[in-house]
């Protein structure tokens, strides 16, 4: 349940009366943007209790994409997608289709440039001349792709929502740059 919503533009120190509930346990989040409207960063810190003082949280960059532009045609296997940003696990994502139709494909990474994968002799790949998107996301601040993929997993329990929400809740950060659409070859 939210408590409180407050929008600033300044950096600020902040102290609100909240409820103490047996059990119960608050999450601090800040954020850039809005998650319908990327680019958009979280930081979160989780199982706050009530009177808890030393809260401090870094909203940290997204991604700047580089290549392709958007609108981008012919795009193929070939195809080099690259970016900017923190030298942390980044998550490539690349949504196509539409409706029942939809998939999306995710590589994790370590590096800042990668290409579409190719999934031969599975049907499975983007058809020539369908519409996709393409956008870069990081779920912390992961050194390595090992790290990231422990058997608790990587993804951060405020991604794609802005509310930390499901059976993860561990403070953390999250964020998704822009999103571009582009037409495959």
């Amino acid at each position: 349940m939210v408590l409180v919503d407050q929008e600033t533009n300044a950096d600020t120190t902040f102290s609100y009366l909240v409820p103490t509930l047996p059990n119960g346990s608050i999450t601090v989040a800040a954020q850039r943007s809005d998650s319908f409207f990327p680019p958009f960063a979280i930081a979160h810190q989780d199982g706050v209790v009530p009177g808890q003082t030393g809260i401090a949280l870094a909203i940290p960059d997204p991604a700047t994409l580089m290549f392709p532009v958007a609108a981008a045609t012919g795009i193929n296997a070939s195809t080099s997608f690259s970016w900017t940003g923190p030298s942390t696990v980044n998550v490539f994502h690349v949504d196509f289709g539409q409706g029942a139709s939809s998939n999306s494909i995710f590589v994790v990474t370590q590096q800042t440039q990668t290409q579409l994968p190719t999934f031969p002799g599975t049907g499975f790949g983007i058809p020539a001349g369908a519409a996709a998107s393409w956008s870069v996301e990081t779920h912390g601040n992961y050194a390595t792709v090992n790290a990231a993929t422990a058997s608790t997993g990587m993804l951060d329990s405020a991604s794609g929502s802005g509310q930390p929400f499901g059976p993860r809740t561990t403070s953390g950060t999250y964020t998704q740059s822009e999103v571009r659409g582009f037409t495959a070859q």
